[in-house]
């Protein structure tokens, strides 16, 4: 059974998986051709729907803050980040420094046990949107995972395409 996790680092939108509509995602294929082998696993600030083969939904808290995420609120430093981000030189500024989303989900991300263990127990790694790509690089590079992939339709599982489930049977629905 392949262990396949997937990592959401933005805040999930109604628009997710609308993007490359044309192409299929690597995960709903993932998903396809591996039917009912496949442990499914999503970490997340906060994944608002149910997929059927969605083995666990790990929630990262912002009740438990990183010290630096705490600090950078007490300083102001989210208004400054907010006020860079809206002309291209701030958001490369912004990229850079310690409020990149990235940076932001890999510190939540490493503080949480759970999250933790899923990031380093599982094959597969998909990362839905840039904000991820942090994690699953670090994870790849660190050999927790075989194989680690960026797939921004990924976001969609469960709302832009369904997983494939097994009924009573042990029978793939059509």
């Amino acid at each position: 059974m392949k262990k396949v996790l997937v990592l959401i680092g933005g805040v999930p939108n109604s628009s997710a998986g609308a993007t490359l509509s044309g192409e299929n995602s690597y995960l709903k294929t993932l998903l396809a051709e591996n039917s009912g082998e496949i442990d499914l696993s999503v970490v997340s600030f906060g994944f608002p729907r149910d997929a059927e083969a969605l083995n666990q939904s790990i929630v990262l808290e912002s009740v438990n803050k990183p010290l630096l995420d705490r600090l950078l609120n007490a300083v102001g430093a989210r208004a400054l980040y907010a006020r860079l981000a809206t002309f291209p030189i701030g958001r490369l500024i912004n990229s850079l420094g310690p409020l990149d989303q990235g940076r932001v989900y890999w510190r939540h991300l490493r503080r949480d046990p759970a999250a933790r263990a899923a990031l380093k127990g599982s094959d597969i790694i998909v990362a839905a949107d840039l904000a991820a790509v942090k994690s699953s690089w670090i994870a790849h590079k660190r050999g927790w995972c075989s194989r680690a992939e960026y797939d921004t339709r990924a976001s969609g599982l469960g709302l832009a395409f369904a997983t494939p489930s097994t009924n009573d049977q042990g029978n793939t629905p059509r």
